[in-house]
């Protein structure tokens, strides 16, 4: 173990060390002082979650403002987490249109955390600018083992981002400067490895794969458990069942692909067969990740900008860039909203797991900031204006939920303003953040 364990506290910043692992460990009742009078706290925890392709967005825009009466189609699966919903419409993301040249989707993807136009240099390269998530991960990342984690559930080949490629910027929401695209991780094992720091060359498959590098905790987890109460314990139980259903998830066919892949100038490892089961594997990870504190700022893209992604079965069956160009079609803006409706159902299940787990004294969710949203409105018209956007979670009490936050398209008010609201709520003010021209109102 990493600290000691007193009378009155576990250690907030305690590990489960074994041969070539580090185990963080969730928020247990053991790490308040048991003397404390005022009940735990914790750290607000942000994340940007984005969908490519734009929406079928008279499926998504909800009637009226204030309260929510009803939501409409697309954002149904929200319901059970109203009271954490905030409906942001009608803010724009004009720095996408700022440029020639370089497509629509790489300049929405770019543009939607930094609030700046993507660029090309006199050497042909691209340039964005820094990202809201970066500029969180400045101000927080010194208190966690990870200052920002992003994740993407499309691989993408890292040559692309060492040259800069439009490809490339419509990969990854987030920059951590002008030069410098940050690579979304794709590969459940690696990001595995990045949150746990286990080493690559300790085998812990065994001959079947169902090995857990737990097993070799077991001692020290009792030891541990010895220390707790009840709640405690059961907290700590539900935390390392969590972790090794993650583990077990990246299958000995997953390991197999791991020690076969190229290097790191290589292609990237294909993803899972599954794209749902991959997705959920990479969610599974940044909850473990919240949870146990190892990072409080991430960005995840469910599919990169211009993905074709199948999705659908049968007759339904249909590729999600080439439905997004829609011309109005009834039947196309059918089969795009279900595309819409299905992100939005594995962001809401997200979303109620963290709910559903305690830290100090709310969940995880009442800590949460969270965006989830897209840099594109109309698909057809490549539209960055009415931008749809929710905003998700309690922010340690600096959010209401339950609400639509409207404003007029046609006043053009920059999103950056939204950006620099949810930076504040989540502990990590900024002056300025791209065309921003203040904190929005209203949030």
């Amino acid at each position: 173990m990493a600290g000691i364990i007193t009378k009155r506290a576990v250690p907030r910043r305690a590990f489960l060390r074994g041969a070539g692992v580090a185990i963080a460990l969730p928020w247990l009742d053991a790490m308040a002082p048991a003397l404390a009078a005022a009940p735990a706290t914790g750290p607000v925890r942000l994340g940007f979650f984005y969908v490519p392709n734009g929406m079928a967005m008279s499926a998504w825009r909800v009637a009226g403002d204030g309260p929510c009466s009803v939501l409409s189609p697309t954002l149904a699966p929200l319901e059970p987490l109203r009271d954490r919903l905030t409906i942001v419409s009608g803010l724009a993301q004009s720095a996408a249109q700022r440029t020639d040249g370089i497509g629509p989707h790489a300049r929405a993807a770019a543009a939607w955390l930094s609030g700046m136009p993507l660029m090309t240099t006199e050497g042909g390269f691209l340039q964005g600018a820094v990202t809201a998530d970066q500029v969180a991960a400045k101000a927080l990342g010194r208190e966690t083992p990870v200052a920002s984690l992003a994740l993407a559930a499309d691989a993408a080949d890292p040559r692309e981002f060492q040259r800069r490629t439009p490809n490339a910027a419509s990969r990854t929401i987030s920059w951590r400067g002008p030069d410098d695209p940050q690579p979304m991780a794709s590969d459940p094992r690696e990001v595995f490895e990045q949150l746990f720091g286990m080493d690559p060359a300790v085998d812990v498959s065994g001959p079947g794969g169902d090995r857990s590098l737990l097993d070799g905790l077991l001692g020290r987890v009792r030891s541990l458990e010895k220390k707790l109460g009840a709640k405690d314990r059961a907290s700590l139980d539900d935390y390392l069942t969590a972790l090794r259903g993650v583990e077990q998830g990246l299958s000995p066919a997953a390991r197999r692909r791991e020690a076969a892949r190229s290097d790191a100038t290589g292609p990237a490892p294909a993803p899972a067969e599954d794209p749902d089961d991959h997705t959920a594997q990479l969610l599974d990870l940044l909850y473990l990740a919240y949870r146990a504190d190892l990072t409080r700022v991430a960005t995840f893209m469910f599919a990169h900008e211009g993905s074709d992604r199948l999705f659908g079965e049968g007759p339904d069956r249909v590729a999600h860039h080439e439905v997004s160009h829609h011309a109005g079609d009834p039947e196309r803006l059918r089969r795009l909203a279900a595309v819409n409706h299905h992100h939005v159902s594995l962001f809401a299940r997200f979303c109620e797991r963290l709910r559903a787990t305690p830290d100090g004294d709310a969940t995880l969710l009442d800590r949460a900031v969270f965006l989830y949203g897209a840099g594109l409105s109309d698909s057809d018209r490549h539209s960055t204006q009415d931008l749809p956007l929710v905003v998700m979670g309690g922010g340690n009490g600096a959010l209401d939920g339950n609400r639509h936050v409207r404003f007029r398209p046609a006043a053009e008010e920059p999103m950056a303003n939204l950006l620099l609201a949810l930076l504040a709520k989540g502990d990590a003010p900024a002056g300025r953040l791209g065309d921003s021209t203040g904190v929005l109102a209203g949030i």
